[in-house]
């Protein structure tokens, strides 16, 4: 089938009217005609004003309105079918973000990217039954297929230290990450990991490196996991599936295999596309330590595409989002979204604000100062690839 089918393009005009501004302006020009036939020079000069003024309120009105449609029938951007992967390839970069409330389709919009790419593909799936899995790609259990996070002692601690909030343990939280990195470079797996923190904590007298130490006991009981089965990232496309492990659990794996993963496209320079569901969870960060989520962004341009989806535009900072040449945002009522779209253009707060279900907009599109397009997805998949 041939993908231009189902996505179409329409366009927000630049000008906008009110519908009672319509019909002011039709009831003043019909008093203006009416004060012209019968010489009612006052009442005809007032209607005139008040047209005028409307006109210039709202941006030169109907005129600006019928010079715009002109354009663009012109232009050809009356409503129309649309190749997304070519709208997508001919940006700055390949990576897209897609931010939208549940039921929006927001991951309707994301499978039909992916179903529409030939790419290769690694897909971060977290729910049960997701769609994601029915796709035709091979499905990785990461529950059964863990990851051996001793491998690599740096990844373990940053792993760790995204995974776990300790804004409220004070200077307790500046021991923890070279306590990690000790007591990792001594282990093998968890038991021997375990073991270690139990030694210490016979052998200390520190108060504060006892709660540290306390704090790591406790936090990898969430963690553990004896299976290490691992493995191998092969040339073809596949779905992680962490809906088997609890929400720490599903953070720390997603690291730990991301860097995998990043590790391994920087050393043979593949082409790929990395798929993340509710990226946001993946931004935490403590001190020097941050996700390497925010890396690849930035710098897997050169080599592949980050399609990442979340449920509100400012869950990720300007920095971040910078990163991303495309944004598919759907509609929000959101203040946090509506004021950081608006930073980009009013019309597309506007915009956001008011579009339906199912319908949603790119705020790096090229021409936002001048319009702001509208897209709708329709799609109907019998089956996948």
């Amino acid at each position: 089938m041939n993908r231009r089918n189902y996505i179409r393009q329409f366009h927000f005009s630049r000008f906008s009217i009110s519908i009672y501004e319509y019909y002011i302006i039709i009831i003043a020009s019909a008093i203006i005609l009416f004060a012209i036939l019968e010489y009612l020079y006052n009442l005809g000069i007032l209607s005139l004003m008040i047209l005028i003024l409307l006109i210039r309120r709202s941006g030169a009105g109907m005129v600006s309105q019928y010079s715009l449609w002109k354009n663009m029938k012109k232009k050809r951007l009356l409503p129309r079918s649309l190749d997304v992967i070519n709208y997508i390839e001919n940006k700055t970069n390949g990576n897209v973000l897609i931010c939208g409330t549940s039921g929006q389709g927001k991951s309707k919009l994301m499978r039909y990217l992916l179903y529409s790419s030939d790419d290769l593909k690694y897909i971060f799936s977290y729910k049960s039954n997701d769609e994601y899995l029915k796709m035709g790609y091979k499905i990785i259990n990461i529950k059964n297929n863990l990851i051996n996070p001793f491998n690599d002692v740096d990844s373990f601690v940053s792993s760790f230290l995204i995974t776990f909030s300790m804004d409220n343990l004070g200077i307790t939280a500046q021991y923890i990450p070279s306590l990690l990195m000790e007591i990792a470079k001594l282990s093998g797996d968890w038991i021997s990991f375990s073991n270690e923190i139990e030694s210490r904590l016979k052998r200390s007298r520190d108060s504060i490196q006892r709660s540290a130490l306390l704090f790591i006991k406790e936090s990898i009981k969430s963690l553990y996991n004896g299976n290490y089965k691992g493995f191998e990232l092969k040339d073809e496309s596949m779905v992680f599936d962490f809906s088997s492990l609890n929400l720490n659990a599903q953070i720390f794996y997603t690291e730990l295999l991301l860097r995998m993963i990043w590790n391994d496209l920087s050393n043979n320079r593949k082409k790929c596309i990395i798929c993340i569901d509710e990226a946001h969870r993946m931004l935490k960060s403590f001190g020097r330590y941050h996700s390497i989520y925010i890396e690849i962004a930035r710098e897997i341009r050169a080599f592949g595409k980050l399609w990442t989806s979340t449920q509100n535009y400012s869950d990720l900072d300007d920095s971040i989002r910078n990163q991303f040449a495309t944004q598919f945002i759907f509609n929000t009522v959101n203040e946090n979204d509506l004021r950081a779209l608006e930073k980009i253009d009013e019309k597309l707060r506007y915009a956001a604000y008011t579009m339906p279900r199912h319908v949603f907009t790119d705020a790096r599109y090229e021409w936002i100062y001048k319009t702001v397009p509208e897209f709708t997805l329709y799609w109907f998949p019998v089956n996948y690839k």
